[in-house]
């Protein structure tokens, strides 16, 4: 019987498990209840998670008649019976799991039993009582530290950084350096305090093949996914200090903003066109004066190095879209990622979908005068026109990012080293972010990708703010290939910019940045370090 039930394991989708249905049916047959314990624990395995995908439901529907008759002919082996109803969970009947492992616990109160109604009740959406069941798991068990780490687990998803870190530390209290509860603690000391050395042992936990890889990248694309829209996508230019304080005003007045309003507004510098687009969407029915004093050096008009795609053009200093707006799947498909709940594994998925829908059509016309004449907010979507803009041109980096693979000849490349190399814009911060990921999943990008962020880092545009050096601080150090002594520079790094809280308008920060790109071995200034951590 036990070699029957692995076959029937092995092969789900076969017809085996009549056989083994049959045998049990058989009258006065005995049946041993190891194998059958074996055989549900290698299912268990084998469809993991709380509910089995699709397909895999598919198969475990067709073995579910065949584990409910082994469990009528068992019906004292309450474990097995809990067993039972997690299976039936992850074949989608979490109705019948709840009551199934449930009344197991009630029959057999036992670690095990405790647990696994704690997986059916979370599966179904009831988190009191997954909590409560976990709790009487630990009353079971109180040495047995799996409880604390799945507590620890809906803590966090649930946002309560406190009693997550409280649940981590019991474990890493008996295990100091546990595979899940080391980079679980990491993360949560970074999101709470933006702890700059937990989030370098996070990185380091990462990149360093062992046990805990696997939950600190999946750590790691938290990070990025509360990085980008916190930090990197939050504009800083005057321009857009002045729109959100015009609209906070009338806002707080509870009047609207009157028509045919005239904005004037100087600035001492040049800044990225996709922020007067921001302005205009705002206020369509305003009209915006701009007055710039200087422009700077390098000149942001022009981009940074060759290039066979350009998004803006500029007569004096007044921007327009170098590329036509094109309708077509590229912008629907568009606008179908940058209203979905940004996450950057998603974005990427989504993205790698729309460039295999528009085969064998060319997505990168639409794409690109996607970003520079982005379509309208849809129905439905709260986004303020300009983050709406920042979504779009996210979104129109990362499906220029999905446009093949690999690197040396890809269009890919092309693409997104063009928009990174300008003029300067939102454009290039959307391009640095897709940038970094391609660095993460094709290694043999990185050594471009990292000497073309230093080469931007050595020579922003000066004097005022750089819109994509906080994307390109954080993408450069994401990624991979550090030996110990730039992983120890890194941390350094690290260090500092959560010090100076990255306050990249600061002159002293300025500074530095530029007496770094001149002088190496660089200075002890953040930026200093950072170049040579990249550049050693």
């Amino acid at each position: 019987m036990s070699l029957m039930f692995q076959v029937i394991a092995a092969f789900p989708a076969q017809d085996y498990h009549v056989w083994a249905e049959e045998w049990a049916k058989a009258p006065g047959q005995l049946l041993d209840a190891r194998p059958v314990f074996t055989f549900f624990g290698g299912l268990s395995q084998r469809y993991s998670g709380g509910v089995a995908t699709a397909d895999e439901r598919a198969e475990l529907e067709r073995l579910l008649p065949l584990v409910d008759l082994l469990c009528e002919k068992l019906p004292n082996d309450v474990l097995l019976q809990a067993h039972r109803g997690t299976l039936h969970r992850k074949a989608g009947h979490l109705g019948e799991g709840v009551e199934i492992t449930g009344r197991a616990y009630r029959q057999g109160p036992s670690w095990q039993t405790a647990v696994l109604a704690a997986g059916s009740a979370k599966a179904n959406g009831d988190r009191v009582a997954a909590r409560a069941y976990f709790e009487k798991a630990l009353g079971h068990d109180p040495m047995n530290l799996s409880a604390h780490l799945d507590l620890g687990d809906m803590a966090a998803e649930e946002g309560d950084f406190a009693e997550a870190q409280k649940r981590y530390g019991k474990v890493l209290a008996r295990e100091p350096h546990h595979p899940w509860a080391e980079p679980s603690a990491a993360y949560i000391r970074w999101a709470t305090d933006r702890d700059a050395t937990s989030l370098g042992r996070l990185r380091e936990l990462a990149s360093q093949p062992g046990p805990a890889m696997d939950r600190a990248v999946a750590l790691m694309a938290n990070v990025r996914n509360r990085t980008v829209f916190e930090r990197f996508f939050f504009p800083q230019e005057a321009t857009f200090n002045s729109l959100m304080q015009l609209v906070d005003s009338y806002q707080k007045q509870e009047k609207p903003i009157p028509r045919g309003m005239v904005l004037n507004i100087g600035v001492t510098a040049c800044e990225p066109p996709s922020v007067r687009l921001a302005v205009r969407r705002t206020l369509p029915d305003c009209k915006l004066n701009m007055s710039i004093s200087s422009v700077q050096s390098p000149d942001p008009r022009l981009p940074s190095g060759d290039v066979d795609f350009l998004l803006w053009k500029f007569e004096g200093t007044d921007p327009s879209p170098a590329v036509p707006e094109v309708e077509g799947p590229a912008r629907s498909g568009l606008v179908r990622i940058a209203a979905s709940e940004f996450g950057v594994g998603d974005w990427k998925r989504y993205s790698r979908s729309l460039v295999a829908e528009m085969r064998p059509s060319d997505p990168v016309p639409g794409v690109l005068g996607s970003m520079v004449h982005p379509p309208g907010v849809p129905e439905g979507c709260t986004h303020p026109e300009w983050m709406w803009i920042l979504r779009v041109q996210l979104a129109g980096a990362f499906v220029l990012a999905a446009l093949d693979d690999g690197w040396k000849a890809s269009r890919r490349r092309s693409a997104l080293l063009s928009l990174a190399r300008g003029p300067l814009d939102w454009t290039v911060t959307a391009a640095v972010v897709a940038l970094t990921e391609v660095a993460l999943d094709c290694p043999e990008s990185r050594e471009e990708i990292r000497a073309e962020f230093v080469r931007m880092i050595e020579r922003p545009p000066e004097p005022g703010w750089t819109c994509w050096i906080p994307a390109l601080i954080e993408g450069a150090l994401e990624i991979p290939g550090l030996s110990p002594e730039e992983r120890s520079r890194h941390l350094e790094v690290q260090r500092q910019l959560a010090a100076a809280d990255l306050d990249l308008n600061n002159p002293e920060y300025r500074r530095k940045l530029k007496e770094a790109a001149t002088q190496r071995p660089a200075k002890q200034g953040c930026f200093g370090v950072l170049l040579a951590l990249l550049a050693p």
